[in-house]
């Protein structure tokens, strides 16, 4: 007998559908540098912000933040400790920061009371050069300066399951 373990309860899985695909749900347009995410949070309805950034393995990180706190988080950032985020950083060093970009910020359109946005990281207030961030905007900054428009894309990766089958993720 195969054993069958959904992805998620049927009856959150039917709520969150239900809810993401609610028509009344439009993200809001994107912010400008320098945005006050507080009062985006107010007039978007956020409860909640998960402040990410990626790690030089790929995993994203991220910590979730009040809304009454992401003021102080946009200025501060948000704290991650640097050993455990690969960027080779040991567990004397300062706090690895994640500075929030508001022009990143997305609502979760299945939960729009919580919204993601990217962090550029610092530690000791010097940028970490080696976060993929960083990389990705230097190159740009090299490639405008060539005269080439740098352009970037995601590779999406998804597994189909089959709601009747057992474990099997693929076809034979």
């Amino acid at each position: 007998q195969a054993l069958r373990i959904p992805l998620c309860p049927s009856s959150v899985r039917g709520a969150a559908m239900q809810t993401f695909t609610k028509s009344s749900f439009r993200q809001g347009p994107k912010l400008q540098h320098g945005a006050d995410l507080g009062q985006a949070a107010q007039s978007r309805g956020i409860e909640f912000f998960l402040v990410a950034f990626v790690d030089i393995k790929g995993v994203l990180r991220t910590k979730m933040v009040p809304a009454a706190a992401i003021n102080q988080i946009q200025k501060s950032g948000a704290g991650f400790a640097p050993a455990a985020t690969w960027h080779n950083y040991g567990p004397h060093d300062a706090d690895l920061v994640a500075i929030p970009d508001p022009t990143t910020l997305i609502q979760i359109p299945f939960q729009p009371e919580l919204a993601m946005v990217m962090g550029d990281c610092y530690i000791g207030g010097k940028r970490v050069d080696q976060s993929p961030r960083w990389v990705l905007k230097d190159q740009i900054e090299k490639a405008t300066k060539k005269g080439y428009v740098f352009k970037t894309g995601v590779e999406p990766e998804f597994f189909l399951l089959s709601a009747e089958g057992g474990p099997a993720i693929s076809d034979p």
